[in-house]
């Protein structure tokens, strides 16, 4: 009998008089964990009832005949969607969404569609899946040339090297190194001759140092055409730089000068190219606070033209001779510079490119 103090079950409300026992309460049900079948104890039966539908009771048919049936039921494979054939929608595109495709596309242009068919791509999406993987492999190899460019090339173009030597520089490189008016060599595989070895060349007079005008004498009527005219300067005009006649004895072998009789003109300038060829290492190098200091301390008739530093004190101090052999009558001045380009040298300052080029 049932308690009429007893509070309502709330499966009172879903469940029919014919799944209640004797005593007017439901049947309740419970999920057994290896199934989806709902399952509740019939009192009056003894035995479990499974529901196939969800509701305790109905249509139900007792474990052993149900586990009967399954197992002779033949098994059914799975069905999935043919992932070939079928494709997926996708939504509307957004605006960041249609630059990428435009973006993909245009690097991926020359793949074309029928070659992604033949590999086995014949959905859309799955072929634009693939062309945005090949596009960001694009960008970042590009990416990397980039790099690679900013690291190995870039800085060289922007700043690049300079073979330029300052004379503290240019002594510390030891033997073989020497300047001869400005232009720097390595000498010192240079087979001179068969009659002066490298010990008579490499020593501490010449290592290091500016030695065009002890060892390399240049007849002025060969490099300068004069005031007037190709043929205006009298070949045996010198221009030495200090006011002692007697040279190095080492520049004999380089000085084909009209006076010691066997007059080359065109010797130096041959010599010169062979070394720039062969040997050239750079430049000398003078900072402009230097070329200042020797214009206004030493007193120095140096300046600078377009980078260049051109040091005219030997003719300023009046240091051009005839040198001629016996019997032989030199025509002509000793004077072979303008006036005006004597003037910018004397009060034109450190740099006259300017005053030059004007």
């Amino acid at each position: 009998m049932s308690d009429p103090n007893r509070p309502p079950d709330p499966w009172a409300a879903t469940i029919s008089e014919n799944d209640r026992s004797a005593d007017g309460q439901p049947r309740r049900p419970y999920h057994r964990q290896d199934s989806d079948y709902f399952i509740h104890r019939n009192d009056e039966q003894g035995h479990l009832v499974v529901s196939m539908d969800g509701q305790p009771g109905s249509s139900g048919t007792n474990v052993p005949e149900k586990a009967a049936a399954a197992a002779a039921a033949p098994a059914q494979p799975p069905q999935y969607a043919n992932d070939d054939d079928e494709e997926i929608d996708e939504p509307k595109k957004s605006p960041q969404r249609r630059k990428w495709v435009c973006c993909t596309w245009f690097l991926t242009w020359w793949i074309p569609t029928p070659c992604l068919r033949c590999c086995g791509m014949t959905r859309k999406d799955v072929q634009m899946a693939w062309r945005e993987k090949v596009a960001l492999c694009i960008i970042i190899f590009f990416m990397c040339l980039v790099v690679i460019f900013f690291i190995g090339l870039f800085s060289p173009i922007v700043c690049p090297r300079q073979y330029v030597f300052s004379a503290e520089e240019l002594l510390s490189k030891g033997q073989g190194w020497l300047a001869v008016r400005g232009e720097v060599f390595h000498l010192k595989n240079w087979l001179h001759g068969k009659t002066v070895s490298p010990d008579d060349i490499w020593t501490d007079a010449y290592t290091g140092k500016e030695v065009g005008n002890d060892l390399f004498p240049v007849p002025v009527s060969a490099m300068c055409d004069g005031l007037g005219g190709p043929g205006s300067i009298d070949p045996s005009l010198v221009l030495v730089s200090n006011d002692n006649t007697t040279f190095d004895r080492s520049s004999a072998f380089h000085d084909f000068r009209f006076h010691p009789g066997n007059y080359r003109p065109y010797w130096y300038w041959q010599s010169m190219q062979y070394l720039r060829y062969h040997y050239f290492a750079g430049h000398t190098a003078v900072s402009p606070q230097l070329v200042d200091t020797l214009r206004q301390s030493k007193g120095r008739a140096i300046s600078i033209i377009d980078q260049d530093v051109y040091d005219v004190t030997p003719y300023f101090l009046g240091i051009r001779k005839f040198m001629f052999p016996p019997g032989y009558t030199p025509q002509g001045s000793t004077d072979f510079l303008p006036t005006g380009l004597i003037s910018l040298f004397r009060g034109g300052g450190s740099d006259i490119t300017s005053q030059f080029l004007a």
